[in-house]
């Protein structure tokens, strides 16, 4: 199944349904099928594989039902590909990686150096940085995701900054939003 950005201004229903159904085949594609790795790695990652019109509000019919769809298949896939782990490769955490508004970016992703992983949520650079979003406010209980156990849920408000375009010495703020980080519990910080 491939990305695609869109141009058409809204799908139809049964486009629309096409594309839940083979989102939900690819998490489930993850079952019994840990990648080979055979070149060191901090991080590996599959993009949720959808036509970008079909995350984006602006032009789904009804944008809350599939995007808690592609939500819970991003999840789903992260779990079937954490079971799918075999016991020697335990340290390798796995994750499925939420972006709000932007669901098109969302993502599973595996974690072959565990530092990395301890380190990919701490981003305080001045032209990305990620704060911790308060424990109470869940993504799961606003769209009412299942989380497998054993998996634990963070959340983070984005800030990107670029130069100004007439001041380069001036940061502007280009995109904010939400990550939220759906990752089975790492050993060492659980």
């Amino acid at each position: 199944m491939s990305r695609r950005l869109s141009l058409a201004p809204q799908m139809s229903a049964d486009t629309v349904e096409h594309q839940l159904r083979a989102v939900e085949q690819w998490a489930r594609s993850f079952e019994h099928a840990f990648p080979e790795i055979d070149a060191p790695r901090r991080h590996i990652h599959w993009h949720l594989p959808v036509d970008q019109a079909l995350t984006d509000p602006s032009t789904s019919h009804d944008p809350f039902p599939i995007r808690t769809r592609c939500a819970q298949a991003l999840i789903d896939g992260a779990a079937s590909l954490s079971a799918a782990r075999p016991p020697a490769k335990a340290q390798m955490r796995v994750a499925a990686l939420i972006c709000r508004p932007d669901l098109f970016m969302s993502q599973i992703c595996l974690f072959p150096d565990p530092d990395y992983f301890r380190h990919f949520t701490v981003r305080t650079h001045p032209r990305q940085q990620w704060s911790p979003r308060p424990p109470e406010h869940r993504l799961s209980d606003e769209f009412g995701l299942r989380i497998p156990p054993g998996f634990v849920e963070r959340g983070f408000h984005e800030c990107m900054r670029e130069p100004d375009a007439l001041d380069a010495s001036r940061l502007v703020v280009t995109y904010e939003g939400e990550v939220w980080m759906i990752a089975d519990a790492d050993p060492e910080r659980v």
